[in-house]
C-alpha cells in the first residue's frame, strides 16, 4: 500500500516516480454527503486531478481513465447519452467534474491514451451511512419509520462490484472520451425501498413515502444510455438492482 496526499503535487510526483504505473484510474474526490455539490474543495480536486494526469503521462503512463458523474449532464432528459445529451451541469461539483473530463479529452488530443467514465449511482459495501440505501436499511433494522420523498424519482443504480469491473474493462480497452457507467435500467426510489423492506422481512408500513418533499431541481429520471459501454468497451453489468439490493441487505 502506498500513502499519498493527492492534493500535494510533490507527494503525487514522488509516488508516480516511485511506482512508475502504466495505467491510472483516477477516482479521488471529496463527496461528503450533503455538502459536496457546492463545496469549494471541488476546485482543489479539479486542479489535483489535472496535475496528476499531466505527471502520469509525462512519466510514460500508457492509459488513464478518469471517473466523472452523471451530474455533468443537463438534467432535463430521461436517458442520457454521451455526445448527444447536453453537458450543462447545474452544480459546482458537476462543472468541476466536466472540466476535468475536458482535460482528459485535451490530453488525448495531445497524444495521451485517455477515457472518462461518467458514473451514475453506485451503491454497495462501504457506502456512506447518510446515503439513501444505507440510511433506509438502518432505519428498517431498528424498527424506525423511514421518512422519504414520494419516491417517484427513477435512478440508474449500479453495484460497486460492477463499477470496479467496468472501470477495469475501460482501462483495458482502447475507447476514448466519455463512457457512461451505469446499467441502463432505472427503478424508482419507491421500488428500491419496497424491495429492501421485502428482502429484510421488515414492515413496509415503516416506509413513509411523501413525508418529505421532492428537492428543488431533483430530476424525475436519471438513466444511462449504455450503448458505448456495451458495444465499444464490451462490458455489461452483471448485478441487477434487485439482486444488488438483496446483497446489500445481506
Amino acid at each position: 500500500m502506498h500513502r499519498c496526499d493527492l492534493l500535494a503535487d510533490e507527494d503525487v510526483a514522488a509516488l508516480l516516480s516511485r511506482v512508475s504505473p502504466t495505467h491510472l484510474i483516477h477516482c479521488a474526490w471529496d463527496v461528503s454527503h450533503g455538502t459536496y455539490w457546492k463545496a469549494p474543495a471541488n476546485l482543489a480536486w479539479l486542479a489535483s486531478g489535472a496535475r496528476m494526469l499531466q505527471l502520469f503521462l509525462a512519466g510514460g503512463g500508457r492509459r488513464a481513465v478518469g471517473v466523472g458523474s452523471c451530474a455533468e449532464y443537463a438534467w432535463m432528459g430521461e436517458v442520457y447519452a454521451e455526445g448527444r445529451s447536453p453537458t450543462v451541469p447545474a452544480t459546482p461539483y458537476g462543472r468541476c467534474k466536466l472540466a476535468l473530463c475536458e482535460a482528459y479529452e485535451a490530453a488525448h488530443l495531445m497524444g495521451g491514451a485517455t477515457a472518462w467514465a461518467r458514473l451514475f449511482f453506485p451503491y454497495g459495501p462501504g457506502d456512506g451511512e447518510a446515503r439513501f440505501l444505507p440510511s433506509l436499511v438502518r432505519s428498517l433494522r431498528e424498527g424506525r419509520p423511514f421518512d422519504t420523498s414520494p419516491g417517484t424519482q427513477r435512478r440508474d443504480f449500479i453495484h460497486i462490484d460492477d463499477v470496479g469491473a467496468g472501470l477495469a474493462a475501460l482501462a483495458r480497452s482502447a475507447v476514448t472520451g466519455p463512457v457512461n457507467l451505469g446499467t441502463g435500467v432505472g427503478p424508482s426510489l419507491r421500488e428500491v425501498a419496497v424491495e429492501a423492506a421485502r428482502a429484510m422481512g421488515a414492515d413496509p408500513a415503516l416506509l413513509r413515502f411523501g413525508a418529505l418533499p421532492l428537492r428543488d431541481g431533483d430530476p424525475a429520471v436519471l438513466v444511462a444510455d449504455v450503448a458505448r459501454l456495451r458495444n465499444e468497451v464490451g462490458f455489461t453489468p452483471r448485478i441487477g438492482w434487485r439482486d444488488g439490493v438483496a446483497r446489500f441487505v445481506a
